[in-house]
């Protein structure tokens, strides 16, 4: 363990920052070594989502991905979260390969590493590193293993004291607006005790697509690319992109093939003939 990243660590949490300055911090004074460029601090709500409570240097259309996390979600974050160990995607290829959604967001970044945030028998969130660059294994252990556990007691006695959180942490505590309850659950009450649901369940448990969600699955289905898209439903291809991970993320898939695979499978293309 690196006892000078831990202390660092600990002083920083004595002055009581928000999540945006612990994000900072962890880029900046504990991961420069790995060139990491941002970072996001997601904590579970008593829903049993995750919520993004805090960040640093993750652009606004990549930070929206996160601002709201299923545990059926496919995404690094929610991939760790479940196996309740480290998750260390360390080349570009691998990282397509795995989240090829990601690959069109991450302009800047090589590599991603997901450090659960954990305490003994419950699991209390996550922090994402976007690096620039491959990351040293043995270095992350050493410095992460000790912090994280650091940082995990100081959100759990944070957000349990306040009883609820807000998505804008980094506001002084006096300022913070009324935000979705974020308190720390037990392990056992949480998504069925780690067991992802069947399809099914999930399905059942979702909120239905939005109107606009539903017109760009059936623009998917036909092949139409993002542009394509953008045009024809007059919105911009920012929003036709973020649209589409929403998609994705309602399905549990990973790209537009398994979107429109799983649509046509329950019906939902509306005699749509699928191209892609």
């Amino acid at each position: 363990m690196d006892t000078r990243a831990l202390m660092g660590v600990v002083q920083l949490l004595m002055t009581r920052p928000s999540c945006d300055h612990i994000a900072q911090h962890l880029v900046l004074s504990l991961m420069p070594d790995h060139r990491a460029r941002a970072a996001v601090i997601s904590l579970f709500g008593q829903d049993g989502l995750l919520h993004a409570v805090g960040s640093f240097g993750v652009p606004p259309t990549l930070l929206e991905s996160f601002t709201t996390l299923s545990l059926w979600d496919t995404s690094p974050m929610t991939d760790a979260v479940r196996a309740g160990e480290p998750l260390i995607v360390s080349s570009r290829e691998e990282l397509t390969d795995r989240y090829p959604w990601l690959d069109s967001e991450m302009t800047t970044s090589d590599s991603i590493v997901v450090w659960p945030l954990s305490l003994p028998g419950e699991r209390v969130g996550a922090v994402q590193f976007f690096l620039s660059g491959s990351p040293s294994i043995d270095m992350l252990h050493a410095e992460l293993n000790g912090v994280s556990a650091v940082v995990a007691l100081y959100l759990s006695m944070l957000f349990g004291d306040m009883g609820r959180a807000s998505h804008a942490m980094s506001a002084p505590a006096g300022d913070r607006p009324e935000g979705p309850q974020v308190g720390i659950i037990p392990l056992a009450e949480r998504a069925g005790g780690w067991t992802v649901p069947p399809a099914e369940v999930q399905a059942a448990d979702r909120p239905d697509l939005t109107e606009r969600q539903a017109r760009i699955l059936e623009l998917l289905a036909k092949g139409m690319t993002n542009p394509q898209i953008s045009r024809q439903v007059g919105y911009s291809e920012s929003t036709v992109r973020q649209e589409t991970m929403a998609i994705y993320r309602y399905f549990g898939v990973s790209g537009r093939h398994e979107a429109v695979r799983m649509a046509g499978l329950r019906g939902m293309l509306h005699g749509s003939k699928s191209t892609v």
